[in-house]
Parts: C-alpha cells; sequence; structure tokens
C-alpha cells in the first residue's frame, strides 16, 4: 500500500529520489538489525521493494537532468571567440526580459579565454557579464 504513495512521490519529485534511497537503506539495516522484523519477510520485501522505487526514481532524475542540460546547451548561439557581439552588453538589461525566459532564446555568448588573453577590457566584461547573466536565466527558463 505505501509503495504507491512512495512511487507516486518518486514521480512527481524525482530529485527526492536520493534522499528516500538513502533513508530506505537506513530503514532496511535497522529492520534487518532487528531479529523480530529480520523474521517477518512481508515486511523486509515490502522495504526492498521501496528501495528498489527509489533507485528507479535516482535514475529517472539522472535523465531528466541530462535531457535538460542538453536543451539547455542546444539553446545558445555558436559564437567564435573572434566574433563580435551583435549588440553592446553595456545596453543588456541586468533584470531578464520575458523574451530571455523564453526556452526558444538564443542568447550570444562565448566562452571565456582560458588560455592567452583577452582583446581588450571590453572584450573581458562582455564575456564575462553575458556569461555571468545565463548563470542566472537558464535555472528560471521555461523549459515546457
Amino acid at each position: 500500500m505505501y509503495d504507491k504513495y512512495y512511487k507516486e512521490i518518486l514521480e512527481k519529485l524525482p530529485k527526492l529520489s536520493i534522499t528516500c534511497e538513502s533513508a530506505t537503506i537506513n530503514i532496511l539495516n535497522s529492520a534487518c538489525a532487528v531479529e523480530s522484523v529480520r523474521e517477518n519477510k512481508a515486511l523486509i520485501d515490502s522495504i526492498k521493494l521501496l528501495l528498489s522505487q527509489a533507485r528507479e526514481g535516482r535514475e529517472l532524475a539522472k535523465k531528466k537532468n541530462n535531457e535538460r542540460g542538453q536543451a539547455q546547451r542546444g539553446s545558445f548561439q555558436k559564437a567564435g571567440q573572434d566574433e563580435k557581439p551583435p549588440d553592446n552588453f553595456l545596453e543588456l538589461p541586468v533584470v531578464p526580459t520575458k523574451l530571455d525566459l523564453q526556452a526558444d532564446a538564443k542568447p550570444f555568448v562565448r566562452c571565456a579565454v582560458v588560455d592567452g588573453a583577452y582583446e581588450s577590457v571590453h572584450d573581458y566584461l562582455d564575456i564575462q557579464f553575458r556569461l555571468m547573466r545565463q548563470d542566472f536565466i537558464l535555472p528560471t527558463k521555461n523549459w515546457n
């Protein structure tokens, strides 16, 4: 009976699966430590079922996270380091606009320079501002 509720929780909130899995392992270990409970095969089987559901939920959460990451990576314009921005970063709003939050928005971002130097201070600030802005926008985007 409880396994239905447990499964429903894990389907609706897959991020809780790691916590549920850990708690279920603790319950199973505690149950096995008590001889009278250990002999109750139905109870131990129920706990093992809950554990398998938690593990399935963890795998589902991992899969959804990977899919979301792929969608996010595909939402950027492919901009090379030598490509010039289409607009001045000083004119971009700090607060995201409604257009910025749409799933199909294609922001202009370039990778930070790791080896070598930036062309100018303006170029450095442009790249860093756009990257930081996207760090704040991505978690709030509508990924329906």
